[in-house]
């Protein structure tokens, strides 16, 4: 996979170049799934391309025990409101 000048994602099928729309993450939500560079590379040009992730970084990290625990701080959230 690489990145095409524009962003978008490009998969190699069968000796053919695709767009790789929408990146589904079906699991990858710890660090213990990225065990070597390789992994995090991959998943940083997924980030940087144009195609649709679900769930998105946002709700990735908001999933997150330390965010989750932060946000339940009353002192943080008073800043929101």
């Amino acid at each position: 996979a690489r990145l095409s000048e524009n962003k978008n994602l490009i998969l190699n099928h069968n000796g053919e170049d695709i767009i790789g729309s929408v990146a589904y993450f079906r699991s990858c939500y710890t660090p213990d799934d990225y065990p070597t560079e390789k992994e995090w590379s991959a998943r940083l040009m997924i980030e940087r391309s144009s195609a649709i992730k679900a769930p998105s970084i946002s709700y990735h990290l908001c999933g997150t025990k330390k965010v989750q625990q932060v946000l339940g701080d009353e002192s943080v959230l008073s800043i929101f409101f």
